[in-house]
């Protein structure tokens, strides 16, 4: 069985990684979010996608 595909950056932008400390209540959510959107969209989402979605929200709401 071939691994799910999963939406990477463009070469330009690559991934990089970082730790954050988060409340395990906001991870609960952060999981239950991921498993719903999978649903929705058809295809795996995870945990990853959903903290860039959010902060790129964020940072566009902001003008940054």
């Amino acid at each position: 069985m071939a691994p799910a595909a999963r939406d990477e950056a463009a070469p330009k932008d690559p991934l990089i990684t970082r730790t954050y400390r988060i409340p395990q209540s906001l991870d609960e959510r952060m999981q239950a979010a991921s498993l719903r959107l999978g649903v929705e969209r058809g295809r795996v989402v995870n945990k990853t996608d959903i903290v860039r979605e959010g902060v790129e929200k964020l940072l566009d709401e902001l003008g940054l």
